[in-house]
């Protein structure tokens, strides 16, 4: 048989076949192909398994008391939760009879009917409690059938029992919801001793007690639980399976947040069931984790709310620690209708919850509180006023049916909200709300649908959710996560973008952790009596809607001048009475080449919380309306360029009644803003509007801040502090101050012929060649990066620091970063630090462009080469490269370019324009991280260009949200002095220079920089010093005397005494080095949130007292 079929083998191998025989060989796979795809069609149609689930889901609803519609999970209390039983007759033909879809659940009828289009999908009802009560019962009793959980081991014998074990008694408090979940469990028939047949494994060290340890303390518990994971890796091989995505740990407490913090890596797999569930900070992944309810156990049973007589519309009472709090006691604290109390209360506290129609659960230092289960509990029907807050069980309850969830900014009309609710939704909202009730509560036994058992699925939900989503294969793939759970240190680099990032970074990580030095990354304590207050002080009325017109307006230039001429262009129509139409961004429109996702506003910042922020401020709309865009086409409508020194007058005179006649005036602005900076002290208003615009209305789009957010959590995941520092290094800048002669060869030409055109637009009225060396004497030229490295060392930070380099372009590039690298080798930016593919989804998918593709000029002869060396002038230009070296990309991006063919610099290409888009997000980035650093240093602000730069509104934002934030404000020409005393020695200058330098930094921090900056800086940006005007001043001991300026205007402490609510509120959140600030019944961890106003990430800010007390007092 060999012999015969030798032939055709030969054949096949020759590849000598008849043509025949060619076409049925290539048939051959198409036909298997296509035989096998019809086997599996026809299995999948008629095998008995795929709808057998179905048939037992519909076995399983014939025990329930009625069809789905009147579903309701309290009939089902006494059911037995038995396995089902197997049924081979009720499968057959279902897909073939669509009549019998209604005997399905109504998820699985939206499954099946969206197949095989038999429904519309439209499955949910506002009306009902449960999103799919039928599929919920039928997995809840899958659930309590199979789910097992490993609880790790301890004895009591164990020095820490008292964090590991179950309480013994009864708990109490606000954060008793973990350990009650602890204690529930560990009596549960969930447990399981053999970990082989476990869906899930329990880390069983609870929070509550860790904080109250003085073995571990609060400052203690991330390195607590670092070394506890070490510990489990090393001893059991369960977490090194899956790295820790089955495994899962309990906080009620917000300092929870804060328990992975040296485990960063650890934290993104492994399952959290907390209470502090907020969707801003990357630390809490709603797919992934869960939320619990924070509960306060009650004793007994819940109180007859049938003889309740609810006479009050709304009711809050708590203590004044966040913005939400204080907007809402501003607006409605005299309220005879809704009463929002201050502090504690004289009258029971069930009282006013029995009393009232609504029960509002405001956010404090966290979003979440006991107020919700409170309310719940009283039958009160609760208002959510917390944004991002994951609520608990919302993939299982439809929180629309028993709760009003209000936006902050919509707290001045929460009454009108709840007001126009109707008798008959009111009523459904309260029979909904003692229908869900028993989901927020604890029981000693636990009983079926109490807040144990929904917490335990919503762990089966993750756990059957982590065989799909693969999150920490997802992370590793694309950031080259190097993870290794045997070591007992979770470093920087094992999250890099880049392999070798430990070489970038090499002391992050190491065993000698850096501590927080007072001196070099604590708070200016003259300034903490600062607080950020730019709402309105006197009557200020809402925007009319019958506005003057519309003003459209075009915005060209990068970052920071887009960032500061909305906030001009805002207060201007406020001014006028005009309606803004969202302002286009001429550098990322789709001409530029940017993602068809966006529109020009959109690629930067978030439209619809723009226009919500400001609605009480301005009108605003996205485009114009049909019937005024064709005349805009035609440039029916007055165009006007105003300058960035524009007064209100030119406005109300000048634009105003052309504005009233034609209902349309179009802005076009290029020079950074509209408006000028400083306005007559009766305009303060129109300048906290400003603040409110730069500081609170314009929010990054959210992919843009999880970004940013994610950064500084990786720059701080090494528990050291970190400094940004932003070098200032803009081509145009240095072009305006004659800087040029700081730089060498080609730059210099480049610095030189921007300055050319410059002069030729009139934009500079000076000669072309200064003496530079003397421009950086006068403090016109910025401080180059190794001063910076050099004063940095003067102040005592070691060479271990972290730094973050800022600014999406240097220009000079990494060589001139090099003496810096040196003093510092933690010197990161963006590219360290974000995978390739973050950042590529943060500009979206972009259609292909043409290359740059560099063709080398014609050459010339001998001749020609001579009489225009000849020509050059005295200044010599560098030589091109060796005939034998080929001409690299990067020496025709800038180092041996246009400068040395031609005298003309091309236009920029398609990829130039798209990659100035891109500035601006790699910008916002920084911008971000810059904002929340421990440290920001400038290498070129106050520059007296007249345009906003990236360091003054990086400034005037920190000194906004936290005036006591360390920030320093060099003065240039005093630091250029102190250099030329040491010029040549810099590196081993005398110990005066030293002290000279770091004390002139160090009282840079405080009212000397606040006065030079009020001097310089504000002239010409108001948002890079917001003082007086955004800010109060809480009373202290130490008094404030007033600076003012020769004008008469107040440099500094001319701010108005802070309202006395804020002067409790500090004293509630004020944070002793020594001692635990003092909390009504919130957790005291402050997440940054656009309306947060104190963004310090210090560990002292997590700590809270440890008395807690009871709000029914």
């Amino acid at each position: 048989m060999g012999k015969k079929a030798s032939p055709l083998v030969y054949q096949i191998f020759q590849h000598r076949f008849p043509a025949t025989f060619k076409g049925f060989f290539y048939f051959l796979p198409i036909s298997l192909a296509l035989t096998t795809l019809l086997l599996i069609f026809i299995y999948i149609s008629t095998t008995a398994s795929v709808t057998k689930s179905h048939a037992q889901a519909t076995l399983y609803l014939r025990t329930l008391p009625s069809s789905s519609s009147s579903f309701n999970i309290d009939q089902t209390s006494n059911l037995p939760i038995t396995p089902f039983e197997d049924t081979e007759n009720d499968n057959d033909n279902l897909f073939a009879d669509p009549s019998r879809l209604d005997r399905l659940s109504r998820a699985n009828q939206w499954l099946l009917g969206n197949l095989f289009g038999l429904t519309n999908g439209n499955y949910t009802n506002n009306k009902e409690a449960y999103h799919d009560g039928d599929l919920f019962l039928q997995d809840y009793r899958q659930m309590n059938k199979s789910l097992k959980i490993y609880v790790y081991p301890h004895g009591k014998d164990d020095p820490f029992a008292n964090v590991l074990l179950p309480p013994e008694s009864d708990t109490t408090g606000n954060y008793a919801s973990e350990l009650m979940f602890k204690r529930a469990l560990m009596k549960s028939h969930f447990v399981t001793k053999d970990p082989n047949e476990a869906h899930l494994f329990y880390m069983p060290f609870s929070i509550s007690p860790m904080r109250t340890d003085p073995r571990i303390d609060v400052h203690g518990i991330p390195d607590f639980v670092k070394n506890y994971i070490s510990n489990v890796s090393q001893k059991y091989p369960y977490w090194n399976r899956t790295g820790g995505a089955d495994h899962f740990y309990v906080a009620c407490h917000s300092i929870g947040k804060i328990a992975f913090d040296k485990a960063f890596v650890a934290r993104l797999n492994v399952i959290q069931l907390v209470c502090s569930s907020t969707y801003f900070p990357s630390s809490y992944l709603p797919h992934k984790d869960a939320s619990m309810p924070q509960v306060w156990p009650r004793q007994g049973d819940p109180p007859n709310l049938v003889t309740s007589q609810r006479k009050r519309l709304a009711f809050f009472a708590g203590a004044v620690n966040s913005p939400v709090r204080i907007a809402l006691l501003k607006v409605w604290g005299n309220d005879t209708e809704i009463f929002a109390h201050f502090g504690r209360l004289q009258t029971p506290y069930s009282d006013q919850l029995l009393g009232s129609k609504f029960c509002i659960h405001v956010k404090g230092f966290e979003v979440n509180t006991a107020r919700v289960a409170d309310a719940l509990y009283y039958g009160c029907i609760p208002i959510i006023l917390a944004n991002h807050y994951d609520l608990p069980f919302t993939d299982i309850l439809n929180w629309k049916s028993f709760s009003v969830v209000v936006h902050h900014v919509d707290i001045p009309v929460m009454k009108k909200i709840l007001q126009g609710i109707s008798n008959e939704e009111y009523n459904m909202l309260q029979s909904n709300v003692l229908r869900v009730r028993k989901h927020f509560q604890w029981n000693v036994p636990a009983i079926d649908f109490d807040a144990f058992y929904m917490s335990m699925y919503e762990l089966w939900k993750r756990r059957l959710g982590s065989h799909h989503w693969g999150l920490a294969r997802t992370f590793q793939g694309e950031l080259g996560v190097k993870f290794n759970i045997q070591e007992t240190n979770f470093l920087m680099t094992q999250y890099s973008a880049k392999e070798a990032l430990s070489h970038d970074i090499p002391n992050i990580g190491s065993s000698l952790e850096v501590k927080r030095n007072k001196r070099l990354w604590g708070d200016v304590r003259s300034l903490e009596s600062l607080q950020p207050y730019a709402n309105p002080r006197s009557s200020y009325p809402a925007p009319d809607e019958n506005s003057n017109g519309f003003i459209y307006a075009k915005i060209f230039g990068g970052f920071e001048k887009i960032r500061s001429s909305i906030c001009d262009l805002v207060t201007i129509s406020r001014l006028l009475n005009a309606t803004l139409v969202i302002p286009e961004i001429q550098q990322s429109t789709r001409s530029k080449g940017v993602s068809y996702k966006f529109k020009s506003f959109t690629y930067l910042y978030d439209e619809e919380e723009f226009i919500i922020s400001l609605k009480n401020d301005v009108n605003i709309v996205k485009t114009l309306p049909e019937y005024l865009k064709a005349a805009r086409k035609r440039s029916e409508f007055p165009i006007f360029k105003p300058q960035n020194s524009a007064s209100p007058n030119f406005y109300v005179r000048e634009v105003l009644p052309k504005l009233m006649k034609a209902k349309v005036v179009g802005l076009i602005i290029t020079d950074g803003g509209c408006l000028q900076s400083i306005l007559p002290p009766s305009m303060s208003e129109f300048q906290r509007l400003r603040c409110r615009v730069g500081f609170h209305a314009l929010q990054f789009r959210p992919e843009i801040q999880i970004l940013g957010l994610r950064i500084v959590e990786r720059l701080r995941a090494s528990g050291q502090p970190f400094l940004a520092y932003h070098p200032g290094l803009v081509r145009d800048t240095l072009a305006y101050h004659g800087c040029a002669e700081l730089y060498q060869d080609v730059h210099t030409e480049l610095i030189q012929y921007r300055r050319a055109q410059l002069i030729k637009q009139g934009i500079i009225n000076d000669e072309l060649s200064v003496d530079s060396h003397m421009r950086r004497e006068n403090g016109s030229c910025p401080l180059m990066p190794e001063e910076v490295g050099l004063l940095l060392r003067a102040i005592g930070y070691p060479p271990q620091t972290i730094i973050y380099l800022a600014g999406s372009k240097t220009f000079g590039g990494q060589r001139l970063l090099i003496p810096l690298r040196s003093l510092f080798p933690n010197l990161v930016d963006r590219t360290t630090l974000c995978s390739k593919t973050e950042l590529f989804d943060l500009v979206g998918p972009e259609a292909p462009l043409p290359a740059d593709i560099f063709r080398p000029p014609l050459q010339k002869s001998e001749q020609q080469l001579m009489d225009e060396w000849k020509k050059a002038g005295p200044r010599p230009r560098p030589l091109p490269p060796p005939p034998d070296r080929p001409i690299y990309q990067h020496e025709k991006e800038g180092w041996y370019a246009w400068i040395t063919e031609t005298d003309k610099e091309p236009g920029p290409s398609p990829m130039d324009l798209r990659n100035q888009a891109h500035r601006l997000i790699w910008d916002a980035l920084d911008y971000i991280v810059s904002v929340e650093a421990d440290a920001f240093i400038p290498g070129f602000n106050n520059d007296g260009s007249g345009w906003p730069d990236f360091s003054g509104l990086a400034i005037g934002q920190r000194l906004y949200e936290r005036a006591s934030s360390r920030t320093y404000r060099p003065d240039r020409k005093t630091i250029a002095a102190l250099f030329n005393i040491t010029r040549d020695d810099m590196y081993h200058p005398k110990r005066n220079w030293t002290l000279s330098a770091k004390e002139h930094l160090n009282r840079s921090l405080s009212e000397d920089g606040l006065i030079r900056q009020s001097l310089l800086s504000k002239p010409k940006s108001f948002l890079s010093h917001p003082l007086p005007e955004c800010s109060c001043r809480i009373p202290s001991v130490e008094t404030t005397k007033q600076v003012k300026g020769k004008d008469g205007r107040i440099l500094y402490g001319g701010e108005e005494e802070c309202p006395k609510w804020m002067h409790s509120a500090r004293g509630e959140g004020a944070i002793d080095d020594k001692t635990e600030s003092a909390e009504d019944d919130d957790d005291a961890v402050e997440q940054l949130e656009s309306d947060a106003t104190d963004v310090t990430s210090s560990l002292t800010s997590l700590i809270d007292h440890d008395e807690e007390w009871d709000p029914n007092d």
